[in-house]
């Protein structure tokens, strides 16, 4: 058995196995799978923002609970570089701003939904890291949509 960051070394070292989802304008039409990112530096403004994909199904690109038994590392590796992270600066304490509640349904979604997305840059580069599970190309968000979402009732509750 290896450690996380002896891991990680190691897929680094080969991390042109992999392809990421590269994008060619500052513009997205995708779906979250649903799932989103909270960071944790400079708290309590931290960098959240959803994680998107091209696929208009894309649940199992964020769905541990799939890919047991089903997908091999590389595999999920794979559907993990394929998630493009928006970025916006956002206050933990502010759960009323429209960006929250956004997020908020993105996370709470029974499924993937239908997500526009703006953004100041084109996305770019690919994260591996101990601290989180990786993800492909990120960028600042300028503006997103999203199509109304249907909550998980037992998510909800919690």
């Amino acid at each position: 058995m290896i450690g996380k960051k002896a891991f990680l070394q190691r897929l680094t070292a080969q991390q042109y196995q992999f392809k990421s989802l590269k994008l060619d304008k500052p513009s997205f039409e995708g779906s979250s799978p649903p799932s989103v990112f909270i960071g944790r530096e400079n708290y309590p403004k931290v960098q959240a923002g959803p994680m998107l994909a091209q696929e208009p199904d894309s649940f199992v690109y964020d769905a541990p609970e799939q890919w047991l038994g089903q997908y091999d590392k590389q595999q999920i590796i794979g559907f993990r570089l394929q998630l493009l992270r928006g970025m916006l600066q956002t206050n933990v304490h502010d759960a009323t701003s429209r960006f929250a509640q956004q997020l908020q349904d993105i996370a709470l979604s029974k499924r993937s939904l239908s997500t526009h997305a703006e953004f100041e840059n084109i996305p770019r580069g690919v994260t591996f890291s101990e601290d989180h599970q990786p993800f492909g190309p990120s960028a600042r968000l300028k503006q997103m949509e999203t199509e109304n979402a249907g909550w998980q009732h037992d998510l909800e509750k919690a």
